[in-house]
């Protein structure tokens, strides 16, 4: 083989990308997991404590509370430490605090649980989107994240007929033990495999340098720069981004509903046994799995036709939202 030929193999992009995003993938499976396993568990909870409807509703938003408050902050230490201590951190918190749901005993302790876990889930979002725009360049984001957003969805797809049957075997208590161990062993994975391209062992320079030129940071901690006021009021007098705020607030609310109340309303309103429940409560899951990712391939594809990134980004979203609204009624 002639020199030319192989400069040309040495040069050829390595792919580590695709490996840094199984493992977004499967902490986006986690922490989706860690956060819907109480919905499964519910009946049995509010039967052995003697919690009404209202209490359980504060239980499934408590987690809400305490992650909206920590958004920002959580972003503020995701630029100065980056994805891989914060989301160490954030996995082996939330996990802890999933696995202590078991040792609960009253309504204050299960409620201090639940805004432990929403403190700790709150970089995952944040710290998946930084990932990603580090690792991807622009034409394959689309797919990057409909993967890790499918994550979510083959999470409570697959597991709610499993921790169903842990619940019937070995009583609701084992469902937060099980998942709670899953993420803290993972995070010790997570940090061992994880880092950003110019600082991985398994990127080579040309995948670094295509990356680069999609647009890619390279790099996901930000320099220490002061806070820029302007750019503070930009977030809440954009346009761009009100659309993008209501159309998550759409999409959560839908989200949330099948991952709290929709196990409890076929078990009290349908009548469905423990295992039945289980399975049907996969089923939107699986719709959803299917929707996201044709939603990433179909928005890359839409940007590849040049029919600009914005209709490319919008139309999966309003379609999606407009689906969903037809379903619920």
């Amino acid at each position: 083989m002639s020199q030319t030929n192989v400069s040309r193999v040495k040069e050829k992009p390595t792919k580590r990308r695709w490996f840094v995003l199984f493992l977004v993938c499967i902490i986006t499976f986690i922490n989706y997991l860690d956060r819907a396993n109480i919905s499964v568990a519910a009946p049995f909870i509010s039967s052995d404590m003697g919690f009404d409807a209202a209490k359980m509703g504060l239980i499934f938003s408590a987690m809400s509370w305490s992650y909206t408050c920590m958004q920002i902050p959580c972003g503020w230490f995701l630029e100065r430490l980056g994805p891989r201590v914060v989301y160490g951190i954030a996995l082996f918190g939330w996990s802890a605090f999933t696995g202590a749901m078991s040792l609960t005993y009253n309504f204050a302790s299960m409620i201090a649980c639940r805004l432990g876990l929403g403190i700790f889930e709150a970089p995952a979002f944040p710290a998946n989107s930084r990932i990603v725009t580090a690792w991807f360049p622009s034409r394959e984001r689309g797919l990057a994240i409909g993967a890790y957003t499918g994550a979510e969805y083959v999470g409570l797809a697959l597991c709610t007929p499993i921790l169903t049957w842990l619940l019937v075997t070995f009583g609701w208590k084992s469902i937060f033990v099980a998942t709670g161990l899953i993420g803290i062993i993972f995070t010790f994975f997570w940090l061992i495999c994880y880092n950003d391209p110019g600082k991985s062992k398994g990127v080579n320079q040309a995948e670094i340098d295509l990356i680069k030129e999609g647009g890619g940071l390279s790099d996901t901690i930000a320099e220490k720069n002061k806070v820029n006021w302007k750019q503070v009021k930009y977030l809440f007098t954009s346009r761009q981004l009100w659309g993008m705020y209501i159309g998550g607030f759409c999409n959560t609310a839908i989200l949330f509903f099948f991952m709290t109340w929709f196990p409890s309303y076929l078990v009290a309103e349908k009548h469905m046994t423990m295992l039945k429940m289980g399975i049907y409560g996969a089923l939107p899951y699986m719709a959803a799995i299917a929707g996201v990712l044709f939603a990433g391939r179909w928005s890359d594809w839409m940007i590849s036709k040049e029919y600009g990134i914005g209709i490319s980004r919008k139309l999966p979203v309003i379609i999606g939202l407009l689906l969903s609204a037809v379903i619920m009624a």
